[in-house]
This record gives C-alpha cells, sequence and structure tokens, in this order.
C-alpha cells in the first residue's frame, strides 16, 4: 500500500490525482521510467503517480487489502472504468495462484522489494521494513468458494428462461449484476451465495410482468450496441452486427420467444442504431472519452515551451492521445463524434488545426492529419470547417517542403483531396498557397513521382479531380491555367482517359456524405477539351480512344440515364477542339450510334439529348446523322 504525501493534479490522462493522506494500491512501476509507479485509488482509478508524491504505507494488514481492492472493483465497474481488468488480473494473482502459495509468497515479497529499492534511489531515506502478504493468502481459500456462485445464477437464469422472452433477458442481465456484486463482496458464505441466486429468480419473474410490456425496443437496441461497443472494444458497425447476430440466433434456436424480438430485429438492420437517441449519445462512454482527448489536446497546442525543448518529454503521451482519438473517430457511432465535434462551432476541430500548424515533430503532424482526415469522412460540417481553415494553405506548403518523401505526400495529398471533394470555393485568401503554382507542382508530381511510386501519383491525380471541382467558370480556373503551361502530359492523361474506361470517379468514393453534384473525372475532361490549348496536351492516339470510350458507353447506356447527356456533351467538345476532321475515327459507328439515340427519344424531341445531336449535326457535317 501506498499513501500520498502530498496533494497531485493529474497531468494526463494516464496520471492518477490524489490528495494527501490518500492511500493507494500499488500495482507496478512504470516500465521506461522509474520514476512514476502504476496504483490504483480507492474508487477504482487506475494510473500514474509520482514516486516523490508517495510513500509507502506499512500500516495494513491482508484483510485491509482485499477490502480496498474488492472496494475498487466495485466502483470501478460502476463507472464502466476500462481498466478494471488490471485490478481483476491482480485479485486473481492474490486470491487464486495458478502455483503454489510459498512461491506466489516468495515472488510478491521479492516483487515489493525491487520496487522499493527503485522508490528508494528516488525518495531518499525511508524506512526500509514491510509488511509479508501472508495473511493476504490466507483469506484466499475462503474467497476460491465465491467460484461456484455462477453456474448457481446460470442454473437460475436457465429455470426462468422458457417463461417468456422478458423474463429470459432480464433475468439474464439482473443475474450477471448480482453476480458481480457478490464475487466483488468477496468472502462471502454459501449462504449469502444461495439467498443471492433466489432473489435474482425471484427478481427477474417481477421485472418481466412489469417492465416488458413498457418497453422501447429501438431505444433497447441502442443501449445494446452501445453496450457491446464499450464492453469489447469493436466498433459501433460491428457491434450491431454482433447484436443483430445473437438476436437472430435466438428467433432460431427458441422458437418461444421468436416473435418477441422481431421488433427489436428490425431496428438492429438499421444503420446506425444509437443516432436517433441523443441521451444515449450524450453518455456514451466514448463521447466523455472524446471530450477528454480533445482537451488534453488543446492544452498540449497551448504548451509552447514544450514544443521549444529538445527533450519532447511529452511527445510520447501526444502520440497516445492521437492514437486513442483516431480510433474512437473511427470505431465509434458517428453520433457520438459529430455531438462532441460540434460543441461551440467546432472549437475542438480548431484547435486541432492550430497544433498542427505550430507543432513541428512529423510523428505528430502524421497523426493529426490521420484525424483530420477520419473527421472529414464522419462529419461534413466538419470538413466545411476544416475546408476553410488555414489547414489547406498549410499542407499546401507542405507539399513543396517533403516533394521526395513518399509516405508523407500520401497523408498530405489524401487529406487535401478529402478538403476539396464537396465542391466548394476556398476563400480567395487561400488562392496564395493553393492557385496555379499549386497546380504545376501537382502535375509535375504525378508526371514524375518519387521513387516512380505509383500511388503517389494515382493520389495526386485524386487531389487534381477535387481540386478541379470548385471552378464553375473556365476564364478563373487555375487547373486549365496550369495544364496550358504544360507542353505534355502522358501520364496525367492516360490515367484520366483510365478512370474514364473504367466508369469510375474516385472523389465520390472518397467521400460518401457529400457527393459532388458532378463527376470530377467528366468536369475535368469537359473543362479541359473546352480549351483549344489545353486540349492539346491528348494525342492523336489519347483521343482516338476517348472516342472509343465513349460510343461504346452511348451504345450501352439507355433512354433516360443522366451519363448519356454527359456523354454527348464531352464527345461535341472533343470534336470541336481536336483536329477530328483529319482522322475521322469511327465516323460511321459514331453516326449510327447518334442516330439510334434520336429514334430512341422519339418521344422526348424537345430533350437535351436531342438537342446536343441537332446541334452536332449542323456544327459538323461529316456526322451522318439521319
Amino acid at each position: 500500500m501506498l499513501r500520498g504525501m502530498y496533494d497531485f493534479n493529474p497531468v494526463d490522462e494516464k496520471t492518477l490525482g490524489f490528495r494527501a493522506n490518500e492511500r493507494l494500491l500499488y500495482l507496478g512501476t512504470r516500465h521506461l521510467d522509474n520514476n512514476w509507479l502504476k496504483a490504483s485509488n480507492a474508487f477504482g482509478r487506475v494510473g500514474l503517480v509520482p514516486v516523490n508524491y508517495v510513500k509507502i504505507d506499512h500500516d495494513y494488514t491482508g484483510e485491509i487489502v482485499l477490502e480496498f481492492l474488492n472496494g475498487a472493483i466495485r466502483k470501478s465497474q460502476h463507472d464502466k472504468d476500462s481498466r478494471i481488468d488490471e485490478l481483476l488480473r491482480l485479485r486473481d494473482r492474490i486470491i487464486v495462484p495458478s502455483r503454489d502459495i510459498k512461491d506466489q509468497i516468495i515472488d510478491l515479497e521479492d516483487e515489493i522489494r525491487r520496487t522499493r529499492q527503485i522508490a528508494i534511489s528516488e525518495l531518499g531515506n525511508v524506512d526500509k521494513s514491510y509488511v509479508p502478504m501472508d495473511e493476504i493468502v490466507q483469506s484466499r481459500h475462503e474467497c476460491r468458494r465465491v467460484q461456484s456462485l455462477g453456474s448457481v445464477i446460470n442454473s437460475a437464469s436457465v429455470a426462468s428462461a422458457s417463461d417468456s422472452v422478458t423474463s429470459a433477458s432480464v433475468a439474464s442481465a439482473s443475474a450477471s449484476t448480482s453476480a458481480i456484486n457478490v464475487i466483488n463482496s468477496a468472502p462471502a458464505s454459501s449462504v449469502n451465495i444461495i439467498a443471492a441466486s433466489s432473489s435474482v429468480s425471484e427478481q427477474s419473474h417481477s421485472q418481466s410482468r412489469s417492465d416488458f410490456p413498457q418497453r422501447n425496443d429501438s431505444r433497447l437496441a441502442g443501449k445494446m450496441v452501445d453496450g457491446v461497443r464499450n464492453s469489447t472494444g469493436m466498433s459501433h458497425e460491428l457491434s450491431q452486427i454482433a447484436v443483430q447476430t445473437v438476436i437472430e440466433f435466438l428467433q432460431q434456436n427458441f422458437t418461444e420467444i421468436s416473435g418477441s424480438l422481431d421488433s427489436l430485429l428490425s431496428y438492429l438492420e438499421t444503420p446506425s442504431a444509437i443516432s436517433r437517441f441523443p441521451d444515449i449519445v450524450q453518455a456514451s462512454p466514448d463521447a466523455s472519452k472524446l471530450k477528454r482527448l480533445f482537451s488534453i489536446l488543446t492544452e498540449c497546442k497551448n504548451d509552447e515551451q514544450q514544443r521549444s525543448w529538445a527533450v519532447h518529454e511529452d511527445e510520447s503521451m501526444i502520440i497516445d492521445s492521437l492514437k486513442d482519438l483516431h480510433t474512437i473517430l473511427v470505431n465509434a457511432d458517428p453520433s457520438i463524434s459529430i455531438y462532441v465535434m460540434k460543441d461551440n462551432h467546432y472549437m475542438n476541430v480548431h484547435a486541432l488545426v492550430l497544433y498542427y500548424q505550430m507543432e513541428t515533430r512529423k510523428s505528430i503532424r502524421q497523426l493529426l492529419r490521420e484525424c483530420f482526415t477520419a473527421i472529414c469522412v464522419i462529419d461534413k460540417h466538419a470538413l466545411s470547417a476544416l475546408a476553410n481553415s488555414i489547414l489547406p494553405m498549410d499542407l499546401a506548403r507542405e507539399i513543396q517542403e517533403c516533394s521526395r518523401d513518399v509516405n508523407r505526400l500520401y497523408g498530405i495529398a489524401n487529406l487535401l483531396a478529402f478538403l476539396m471533394c464537396p465542391g466548394e470555393a476556398l476563400p480567395i485568401t487561400h488562392y496564395e498557397y493553393l492557385g496555379s503554382d499549386f497546380v504545376v507542382t501537382v502535375l509535375r508530381t504525378i508526371e514524375k513521382p518519387p521513387d516512380d511510386d505509383e500511388i503517389v501519383c494515382d493520389k495526386f491525380v485524386n487531389l487534381l479531380l477535387a481540386y478541379n471541382l470548385q471552378f464553375r467558370e473556365i476564364d478563373h480556373n487555375f487547373t486549365i491555367q496550369a495544364l496550358s503551361e504544360m507542353r505534355s502530359a502522358p501520364q496525367f492523361s492516360q490515367k484520366i482517359i483510365n478512370l474514364l474506361n473504367w466508369g469510375k470517379d474516385p472523389v465520390v468514393d472518397e467521400l460518401v456524405h457529400c457527393p459532388p453534384e458532378t463527376d470530377s473525372v467528366f468536369k475535368l475532361l469537359m473543362d479541359i477539351f473546352s480549351n483549344l490549348k489545353t486540349a492539346k496536351l491528348f494525342y492523336t492516339n489519347d483521343v482516338k480512344v476517348l472516342i472509343d470510350i465513349i460510343i461504346r458507353c452511348l451504345t450501352d447506356l439507355g433512354p433516360g440515364d443522366k451519363k448519356r447527356h454527359m456523354f454527348l456533351s464531352l464527345i461535341r467538345q472533343i470534336l470541336r477542339n481536336t483536329p477530328y476532321c483529319e482522322h475521322q475515327h469511327r465516323n460511321q459507328d459514331l453516326s449510327e450510334c447518334l442516330t439510334r439515340i434520336l429514334l430512341e427519344d422519339d418521344d422526348s424531341s424537345s430533350g437535351p439529348c436531342h438537342r446536343i445531336i441537332k446541334d452536332m449535326y449542323l456544327e459538323f457535317p461529316i456526322l451522318k446523322i439521319k
């Protein structure tokens, strides 16, 4: 046991605060730093305490230690503390050793002796005597009788399960709660165990009769999913699948309760079962963790002195916090993350942006980029806040600085593409860093990626496609201005042709919650072939391949398909701004295709497709349209 010598306020989520003279339970030392000890307080909170703030407490017995430990486990479980496993493992070592009692006593005494030697070197003169653990081990035999409780409780639950689905559900939950409470209050007599199991059985029947008719299946589904998520660490999506699988199994194998589970299963089949209940979202442990992590990272942003030190003592703590933040953003239900992020007009998100601007450590900046990307995927409003912040300018500047660093280019290009995906026009001040010079840098990277890395090339093509979405007028389009300065761009043109051939828009694939209004590949090709100078970037063979793709797609697409109008608009621009009259590639096939569209759309002769074809007939007499 340890006792606090002074008041200590926690400096981060890994440290444990305490008051002077407060008793703590020693759990071990920190592997990389002997100046910190791992301990638990009476409320089951586990964390690191500074070795020079505590002293070894000799005034304890085995019963006191076991009582302290059981009380901490009870309270930790009530608070749903995720570190309860450490306390349970310690109790198992004390009361249910896997080896001989004498061997365990020797190990425990050796561990305490080693820890005290480390602590003495830091604390100074401390009385080296300590209390042996014999009395704790003596209570082990009495506690082992509690192990039989699980089978007794399970029997009570199974006995009540056959009555109705309600009694089965409530009995199981009540039995589990009773089992935990009795175990945590060990040692207990066999009389108490039997009484507990009997109480569970009676309570389950009484609760089933009163609670079941009023149960809210949609709310229950949300609570079950959130409970599985926080018990297992799985994502909310996987947790919902797990609960759904269990309910379906119960339906198939317990026909007497199958009908009662239909409503519950229907809510589990809809995406994001908890999002419709703000109280579940707000009370979720994920929400509390997110708030705490944002608070820690905001403090790191303000700690300018630590960032200026060469030692960077806080780096490991910041990295752990960012990893935890990214894990929650990816795995938690999006409604929980949105609830926390949108507080005070996305103040926490803006704080991360400022931190990214001030932070110089590459490892931390990389993790921040990953967190920003996860935020973009979750919330379109947070994405808009990021796109209108200084973040895009900082990323554009960073591309210039790390033009040969493949791993950094991956993350930067990916994040910038996300920020540009919605097609919103950037603030005018951003174009100092995100103007035509930026596009030239992107194009040069596509043509000559570092280490000939194909992934970098693809990432930068996606970035350019997303970037071009914001421009509505060709005269003010920085993409076209930069392309007009290029003599050739074979890599770029080949990538765009491939995307058109595959019918794939990578911008739409990246961002599901706010897809752009137009297809990014079509828009870029339309912009390129609207300008004589940029159209020349595509060689004659490239143009012929484009015509082949367009004829094939027009043949396959049926009347009313929106893409038919897009392909017709594109082929008109190609015929207009390329030397098509010289080679007339597949002129007959194209003419027949256009004629067939006119006949198919005969009922809608005033439609947009008809108008384009008629205009093409007047503009290009070489087309034999009937």
